[in-house]
């Protein structure tokens, strides 16, 4: 069969389209949080023990989960596609043989992968081992710091919420909350006697940010609170984050760029290099 593409064209155009529906989901995010979706509540009782909480008062668009279910589509698509392109260029046929057959194999432990290599036997044992590198069972002891950036995870995490967006959607909560360092303006004669701040969570309906006890607190008094926290979008789905770091966005990047080194590494097996950025910008 013809084509006018190049080798690994698909690839490359699948994650230049992933990128575009991770700018298209950061712009909804954005035109949500634009609308203060948040709600603030401070409470103290008359001892002077008290609390502040946050709580989400509209949910996020479902326009959000879809983006970034077009986002995991063309990432994994683009695996599959790197496969497909290199038993092409093996075999010299295109379709190459038994093509029904060809898969990206991600799996969890060494034993499943063995099971699903017949998805890859048309690749050379250099390039199987290239996939076999980057499946998630071989993930490193990281860090939590650290393990957010590890190409083995994403790619783990992106082929689950691939699986689940194609069977059920994603669950997209209202945001994931991090650099949590409330802020509180006490009234004259009374000081804060002690604080608890809540680690990093995912909001989901309320949570309390902190608790506190105030030296000196009379009722009547009036007090201002503010939580001081970053919110970003998030999936309330496994795997629960391991680190503050561990946002959504920098899961999105990960997921890009391990997506991008497999191709680019595939394709230097048989010849080929990753394209420009000036030229990957023009959507075929």
């Amino acid at each position: 069969m013809m084509t006018n593409c190049k080798p690994f064209d698909l690839c490359w155009d699948r994650i230049l389209r992933a990128e575009l529906h991770r700018d298209a989901t950061a712009k909804a995010w954005n035109a949500f949080i634009d609308k203060d979706p948040y709600g603030v509540e401070a409470h103290v009782d008359a001892d002077g023990s008290g609390w502040i909480s946050v709580r989400t008062t509209e949910p996020p668009p479902n326009s959000i989960a879809l983006e970034i279910g077009e986002f995991l589509y063309q990432l994994r698509g683009a695996l599959d596609a790197c496969v497909y392109e290199t038993a092409c260029l093996n075999s010299g046929h295109r379709p190459p043989p038994d093509e029904t057959k060809l898969e990206f194999p991600i799996c969890d432990t060494p034993q499943s992968f063995e099971n699903g290599r017949r998805k890859i036997r048309q690749l050379t044992p250099e390039q199987q081992k290239l996939i076999e590198a980057v499946q998630p069972y071989n993930t490193p002891g990281l860090e939590s710091a650290n393990l957010p950036y590890n190409f083995n995870r994403g790619i783990g995490i992106l082929n689950d919420w691939a699986r689940k967006d194609r069977h059920r959607g994603l669950h997209v909560v209202a945001s994931w909350a991090s650099e949590i360092r409330p802020l509180l303006e006490v009234p004259r004669g009374t000081h804060i006697d002690q604080m608890t701040v809540t680690p990093s969570f995912l909001l989901r309906d309320e949570t309390r940010v902190a608790s506190f006890k105030l030296a000196g607190w009379q009722p009547g008094m009036n007090l201002r609170a503010n939580p001081n926290l970053y919110l970003d979008i998030a999936i309330d789905d496994a795997p629960a984050p391991c680190h503050e770091r561990d946002t959504l966005v920098l899961r999105l990047r990960c997921m890009v760029m391990a997506v991008s080194n497999v191709v680019n590494a595939m394709a230097r097996t048989v010849g080929y290099s990753l394209p420009s950025q000036s030229d990957r910008r023009t959507v075929r």
